[in-house]
């Protein structure tokens, strides 16, 4: 496994913006989130980067770039860092799927049971689903042994991400906010986390 991993949120959307649940739909980056991406790329130049995975879809592709031109790297992207696939709740705001799912992203047992419960009904990818793809995720940087990489991803798939290693995300994710994970001697990860915007 990576030595380090280094997991950055996209910049802000127009959807961020007007709460409005994005999941798979392909959104850009506003002006706001350029700045933000540039940023973020600005204040990793000190890491000395290996790789960098991002989600295929064109918020985070995008904020990987700016990572990338930065680093003289490329960019590799996968549907495996996609955010949670929301179906038939796409393009909602917040307000309006209020009634079906209260709350997603916040740790709950509630949120839990709302998410299986409704998932099938509304085309919502489940959590054990999410965990499949996740950990085929994981498999795949495997091979980056003692590398420092960057996955580039959505709020979402950060939270679920940080379990997998055994950590829990309390409270919002902004945006371009960023998750260290930094490889123990025993092959345990520290993390901490850092805005930057």
């Amino acid at each position: 496994m990576p030595r380090k991993i280094i997991i950055v949120r996209h910049g802000e959307t127009d959807y961020n913006v007007a709460k409005i649940l994005q999941g798979h739909l392909d959104t850009l980056l506003n002006i706001n989130g350029y700045l933000q991406a540039k940023t973020v790329a600005e204040k990793l130049k000190s890491e000395k980067i290996d790789v960098i995975i991002a989600s295929d879809l064109k918020r985070t592709y995008h904020t990987a770039l700016m990572i990338a031109q930065e680093q003289g790297k490329k960019v590799i992207e996968t549907t495996l860092l996609r955010e949670r696939h929301f179906g038939v709740l796409e393009g909602n705001t917040f307000s309006e799927n209020k009634k079906i799912f209260w709350c997603f992203g916040y740790e709950s047992d509630e949120m839990n049971r709302l998410v299986e419960e409704k998932s099938q009904a509304y085309g919502v990818e489940n959590n054990i689903q999410m965990k499949v793809r996740l950990n085929e995720l994981l498999k795949q940087i495997k091979k980056y042994k003692n590398k420092t990489i960057v996955l580039v991803t959505h709020g979402g798939t950060m939270r679920e991400l940080i379990k997998l290693f055994g950590h829990k995300i309390t409270g919002s994710i902004k945006n371009t906010e960023c998750f260290y994970l930094e490889k123990n001697k025993d092959g345990t990860y520290l993390f901490h986390r850092h805005a930057f915007s």
